[in-house]
């Protein structure tokens, strides 16, 4: 219809706006991720190879009571056929932990896919009521020290997500849009790669606010450094 707009038409335009150096996706819902739109992602240079895809559960029971519109393999199946298509795709996710109705099983489902989808990093949100939302009604919450070892454990499987994924990046060069402060641990300069890596490097004050070329070389669980050239 005219005057209507389709996410993957949006993000056309913009990706064609002059003096436009990078565009990245903030967060997109796995319904909406359809073949044109991962087609831009991949014929775009603009467009960062990352996508944040909220999860919320790898359940398909929990799914069901956050009254999400998906399944667990929908949302894997939708992740591998952007791999196929995409060198080193970057994702990102939110999950609620504790969940009204969230046993020990359907917690390590999540636990699952969060390893199978290979994120390379995880929102975790404890579940809390909200005055007034259908979950706050229902009856069979879980025990607020339940929901914290859960979201303890999920965030010690977070880490090692995050560390094996950039892993993979190390040897390659990444497209790092430097920010205005120097890390303050270090004093090297840093920033964000196009699939949402921190890295730090060694640099003058004139590369702050703009997007310069890094050689990935070290990755530590907290860290990732690099080097120009």
């Amino acid at each position: 219809m005219q005057g209507k707009y389709r996410l993957p038409d949006v993000v056309h335009m913009l990706s064609n706006l002059s003096g436009l150096g990078r565009l990245r996706l903030s967060s997109v819902e796995i319904n909406e991720i359809t073949t044109d739109l991962i087609d831009l992602f991949v014929h775009t240079k603009k467009i960062c190879p990352h996508l944040h895809i909220p999860l919320q559960s790898g359940d398909d029971v929990i799914l069901r009571r956050m009254n999400r519109k998906y399944t667990s393999s929908q949302y894997i199946d939708i992740l591998e056929g952007i791999r196929a298509k995409m060198h080193v795709p970057s994702f990102t996710t939110d999950v609620i932990v504790g969940f009204p109705g969230e046993e020990e099983a359907h917690f390590q489902n999540t636990m699952d896919l969060c390893e199978k989808a290979g994120f390379g990093r995880i929102h975790i949100f404890p579940y809390s009521a909200r005055e007034g939302t259908p979950a706050a009604k229902m009856k069979d919450h879980c025990q607020p020290q339940t929901i914290r070892q859960r979201k303890a454990r999920l965030e010690a499987a977070a880490k090692n997500l995050a560390f094996s994924y950039k892993k993979q990046l190390v040897n390659s060069y990444a497209e790092v849009l430097v920010e205005a402060e120097r890390d303050p641990e270090t004093n090297q300069l840093c920033g964000y790669s196009e699939r949402y890596v921190k890295i730090l490097f060694d640099g003058p004050d004139t590369m702050k606010n703009s997007i310069v070329s890094v050689r990935i070389g070290e990755v530590a669980p907290s860290f990732v450094s690099g080097s120009l050239g």
